[in-house]
């Protein structure tokens, strides 16, 4: 950020109640000619209740507003589907370095001779350069020491008590008193005075005194204090999440201290991580019984994999309060149910009360069927070999594939498509496009999670429809070789059947001197010949939101690949590499 974005002003809120605040004051800077960062460290902390809306994004978007967040891999994991994190562009940051950044640090080592990256470069392949810059592993080590006679049991049971309550979901800063009362439960034994604890001022002192001037082991934050961050994830390598990975008395105390909103479906979505059902109910129940629709939503998604007839009340709940995306949210509970009719329906009054992933679902590009085969004239058994036959004897020939016409009107379509595109970049630019004001031919026609893509991206778009009708030209099947023209694929067989039944005077057009089959115009025959698979259409489906990413369950199952918008121009096959240089049609 500092590196690529210099000059723009830093807004960063404390919590969510301050992201009101925040994003009124990154939209109004930028309007004056500031442009600004929106930080959102910990982003898990800032969704939910109160949290970022698209509305939001939008403003931010129009405004020229960089929106960054960090969210740590298992609470990406643990969480269920959430609207600005489908819509984000992620980043991973891989744990472990790249051969090239070690060989930096080596460079670095030899010219600075620093202990601490010495001995971060001998651990490397165990726990990362950046975790033991930050002294992880050797904090995490001495709090699994420090449980012994003459150690500090005190103070790793007061850490131990910080790690839990912030696996319950007590993601603000811990009160001294809080920890006190649940320190006494994590000493060793049950006579907590034999391992001789040393006095809690002591403690305290242990627990928050920086290692390598860098950090410790309970952070002082506000009026309280935070377990380092490593740990948890430290605490998780040994101990799965599961019912019994926290203590009773921890998930009381984190229910007993939700004294915010935003505090209960944090501790609700750590439960959900725990499938403790009893918790997620306590932690929202009130709020839902309080007319709270965020809360009654939560509920119907977080309940789901423990009582489906519980969840489905709950989102109906929703939906009577008004809640656009849980009409979505309750098709996708159907689909999962396997009935597709109902989850039809729940997904009609989606797309129809404005829900964008809905709309696009209908939006999705379908061929229609061929026109049925014509049947050649009966030969004039008195003029043996007589011309004027309108279809040509092609049952010798050995060929298999399209015919000819169908061909040369796909032809057609991808140009026709290539023209609409290039004509919309021009006159949209980066703006995100939609299915209402902001409708566009072609890109308004992709999946929803590509509407926010740059110029840039939607050249390549516009060249994949090039490049395809290029094949056609060149005598050659358009056979995509990545996903971007496995889309134009789709998008050129809808607009070629479109063509066929609705245009016959223009289809004329395009391929006249072309001979006549009876098969012309098989889209489906198309689809089997010029596709290996379909995966790029699951981004059509609602329940199927977030089927690009690779950790996703379905995708994975599915074995679905390159379906994220930056990956869309990624070959399929090295070999099958289309020329890097050979530019753009305009």
């Amino acid at each position: 950020m500092t590196a690529v974005l210099p000059d723009h002003l830093l807004v960063l809120p404390r919590d969510v109640t301050e992201l009101p605040e925040a994003v009124a004051l990154a939209v109004r800077t930028s309007g004056a000619d500031e442009r600004c960062v929106l930080w959102l460290n910990d982003m898990e902390r800032y969704l939910g209740p109160g949290s970022l809306s698209l509305h939001d994004i939008r403003a931010l978007r129009r405004a020229g507003t960089v929106v960054l967040g960090t969210m740590r891999s298992r609470i990406r994991k643990d969480l269920p589907d959430d609207e600005l994190l489908r819509i984000a562009e992620t980043f991973e940051v891989p744990r472990l370095w790249s051969p090239d950044e070690l060989d930096r640090a080596r460079t670095e080592l030899g010219a600075r001779g620093d202990h601490r990256l010495r001995l971060a470069l001998s651990q490397a392949a165990d726990f990362g350069i950046a975790e033991t810059l930050a002294t992880g592993p050797q904090l995490w080590q001495e709090l699994s020491r420090a449980s012994v006679v003459g150690g500090n049991p005190r103070g790793a049971a007061l850490v131990r008590a910080a790690i839990d309550l912030a696996l319950a979901g007590l993601d603000d800063a811990l009160p001294v008193d809080l920890l006190t009362e649940l320190h006494e439960d994590y000493l060793p034994g049950r006579n907590k005075q034999l391992i001789g604890p040393e006095p809690l001022e002591a403690a305290l002192v242990w627990a928050t005194s920086p290692r390598d001037a860098v950090t410790r082991l309970l952070i002082p934050e506000a009026d309280g204090f935070r377990a380092f961050e490593y740990l948890l994830d430290a605490h998780l390598r040994e101990k799965r999440p599961g019912p019994g990975l926290l203590p009773e008395r921890v998930w009381e105390a984190a229910l007993a201290a939700c004294s915010k909103r935003h505090h209960r479906f944090s501790v609700a979505i750590a439960a959900h991580a725990n499938t403790r059902l009893d918790v997620i109910l306590r932690a929202l129940t009130p709020l839902a019984e309080g007319a709270d629709v965020e809360a009654m939503r939560a509920l119907g998604l977080l309940t789901e994999g423990h009582d489906r007839k519980l969840a489905a009340g709950w989102l109906q709940r929703a939906v009577d309060a008004g809640d656009v995306l849980s009409l979505r949210l309750m098709g996708n509970h159907h689909f999962r149910g396997r009935s597709h009719d109902a989850a039809n329906d729940w997904y009609r009054r989606a797309a129809e009360a404005g829900d964008e992933i809905s709309q696009s679902y209908f939006n999705e590009p379908r061929p229609l069927p061929p026109p049925p085969p014509s049947a050649p004239p009966t030969p004039d058994p008195t003029k043996p070999g007589a011309e004027g036959d309108e279809f040509e004897d092609d049952e010798d020939d050995g060929d298999y594939g399209p015919t000819p016409r169908t061909l040369r009107l796909l032809e057609a379509a991808f140009e026709i498509l290539a023209d609409r595109a290039y004509d919309a970049i021009e006159m949209i630019g980066d703006s995100r496009v939609d299915l209402g004001p902001n409708h566009v031919s072609v890109f308004s026609d992709l999946p929803v999670l590509t509407w926010g893509a740059n110029t840039e991206w939607r050249r390549l778009m516009a060249r994949c429809f090039d490049d395809l009708a290029d094949d056609i030209a060149a005598d050659r099947w358009p056979q995509p070789t990545c996903t971007g023209e496995e889309m134009a694929v789709h998008l050129a067989l809808a607009e070629a059947s479109y063509m066929a039944e609705d245009e016959p005077e223009l289809v004329a057009e395009f391929v006249k001197c072309v001979p006549a089959e009876q098969n012309d115009y098989d889209w489906g025959l198309c689809l089997d010949v010029f596709l290996e698979d379909t995966d790029v259409l699951f981004l059509y489906e609602p329940w199927a939101q977030g089927v690009e990413d690779p950790d996703h369950t379905v995708g994975r199952m599915l074995g679905v690949a390159n379906l994220e918008a930056e990956d869309w121009f990624t070959p399929f096959r090295e070999e099958e590499t289309r020329d890097p240089e050979r530019g753009f049609r305009r």
